[in-house]
Formats: structure tokens, sequence, C-alpha cells
């Protein structure tokens, strides 16, 4: 209304609206939302956290849960005696017991049987543990096959790496660090060869294959990123270990993360011009103590003499 010649009064807006249906109904309807947005916000929070809480279990149980996979290596020109030989490949335990002395590990190698053992590195962990699961491990193995191991960049980081590597041989263990050495089994012949940790600079693979006669050759080293200079070398076979797997792997993403030296190799078999690698993705966790659809496990591969395509 005009107030004054030429002056506009405009009504309190309080007072205006004051006996307004409109101005009530319209503040009921706020109070309204505003009640049920709390009510969306405490729902998902209480779901978020019940999601963590489930993941965060799950991860937990999964790092226990060691599994035994058997994987055929179909492998081209391998002499007949060797077809079907076991090697049982592990790595990466990073000082840590699998069960109480390591019950679980063992028990899920009950009633297995392999002709050989292949630990490719990281017995210990830079961060945590000790060589009592490591040395453990491997008195439970050396009696059953011969067993061939090399280090990794955790036990090269760790006071007593040469303590260990003492220790292992005491066992009865092949310690191979860029070296070689011939295995019989009947009348074949394996040249079985070891890397010193290659994130270090201390591969040598040149020295590790000097010597060779066996035209049949299995490589052991902790990081995979060697396998295409292996493969290019007349290496017929590599194992490894170092990934993890990611340790931490996403439904249609993978890997999460794979430390300098994976060669962008995550786990499981990968072939070049008829040569073969295996990562294993371990039994052991590092930084953080979880996995995530990632299990740990023990692997048994079994080769396959590959008959040439004629």
């Amino acid at each position: 209304m005009l107030a004054g010649e030429g002056v506009w009064e405009a009504r309190n807006p309080a007072e205006q609206g004051a006996h307004s249906p409109a101005s009530g109904r319209w503040l009921r309807r706020s109070r309204r939302r505003g009640r049920s947005g709390l009510a969306r916000v405490a729902a998902g929070a209480l779901v978020f956290v019940l999601g963590a809480g489930f993941i965060a279990a799950w991860t937990c149980w999964e790092t226990r849960q060691v599994r035994l996979r058997s994987v055929e290596v179909p492998l081209p020109g391998l002499p007949r005696e060797l077809d079907g030989l076991r090697i049982l490949h592990l790595s990466d335990l990073h000082g840590r017991w699998v069960g109480r002395s390591h019950r679980r590990l063992f028990a899920a190698l009950s009633g297995t049987r392999f002709d050989l053992v292949a630990v490719t590195g990281d017995l210990l962990d830079m961060h945590a543990g000790g060589m009592l699961p490591a040395i453990a491990l491997i008195e439970g193995l050396v009696p059953r096959a011969p067993t061939y191991v090399v280090p990794g960049n955790h036990d090269r980081s760790r006071p007593e790496f040469r303590e260990l590597m003492d220790a292992l041989v005491a066992l009865g263990a092949k310690v191979l660090i860029n070296r070689g050495e011939e295995l019989r089994v009947g009348p074949a012949r394996i040249w079985v060869a070891g890397l010193d940790d290659a994130t270090l600079g201390l591969d040598d693979l040149e020295a590790a294959l000097r010597g060779r006669q066996a035209r049949w050759c299995l490589l052991l080293s902790h990081c995979p990123a060697i396998f295409p200079q292996a493969a290019a070398m007349g290496v017929q076979l590599v194992l490894a270990g170092h990934t993890h797997g990611g340790q931490v792997r996403l439904p249609l993403v993978g890997a999460v993360w794979l430390p300098p030296g994976s060669g962008g190799f995550e786990g499981g078999l990968y072939c070049r011009d008829g040569h073969w690698l295996h990562v294993t993705v371990g039994l052991g966790t590092t930084l953080i103590p979880v996995r995530l659809l990632c299990r740990p496990e023990l692997v048994l591969l079994v080769l396959r003499r590959q008959e040439p395509d004629r």
C-alpha cells in the first residue's frame, strides 16, 4: 500500500502470512522434508558402516584362507620323461605363520605329491616378522622333494638375510642366487636357475644360465618382469611371485596396485612364443594385513608335453 506520496510500505512477511492456510501447509511440508532427509542420511550412514564392517571382516577372513590350485602347463619340446612333472610353487610368506605352526598350509598339502618345490622369494618382511615362519616352512618341505629358493626384495632388506639363507642351506634347501645347477629326473636333465632380486638391481640372468648343458631350463625369479628377456634367452618356464596379485582386487578393475618389477604381470599363466611364465599371488601380505578377492595360494604346476603341430 501507499504509506505516503510516492512511498511504498511493504508489509512484514511474517505478519502477512501469520494466519494464511497456505503458509501453514508449507511449514508442515518443510518439516516433513527435513525429517525424511535426516532419515535418508541416517540410513545411508548405517549402510556404509555395515558395508565397511562386512568388507573388513571379509578381507581378514580371506587372508587366512589358503587354497591349493592345480595348473597344467603345456610345454613344446618337453622331454617325455618330464611329462607330468609336478612343481609346487609358493612365494611371499612375508614372515607370517599360516595357521599355528603353518597348520593350514600343510593341511592344504595333505595327500599332495610333488617332485620339486620352487620358492620365489620374500620369505621375510621388511616391516615385521622374523625367520621362524620361513625356517618352519622350508623344514616341512625339504623332506618331501628337492627344494629351491631365491631371495626377494624384502629378504634382502633384512639384516638377518644371510643368516636365513645359511639356515635354509643347512636344512637341505638349494639357494640359487644368480646361479643354476642340473637336476636329473630319471634319464632327463633340467637346468634349474635362480636370480637375485631385480628391484635392487642384483639379478644377473647370464650368470644364472652360465654352465647350462641341459636343453630344458626352469628359472626362479622373485620379479616377473624378467620374463621377456628370459624367453629370448631360451628359458622354457619362469616362476615368479612379488605381485601378490595386487593383494586387493576390485571387480571389473583387477589389481588396484602392482609393485615395481611386476612388468605388468598380475598373476597366473602367461605365454610368449611357446615360453611360459607363472606368477603366484603368494601366501602373505605386506603393508596392510588384508586381501580382497585374492586368496593366498599354493600352486601345483603339472608340466605337460605339447606335441608339435603336424
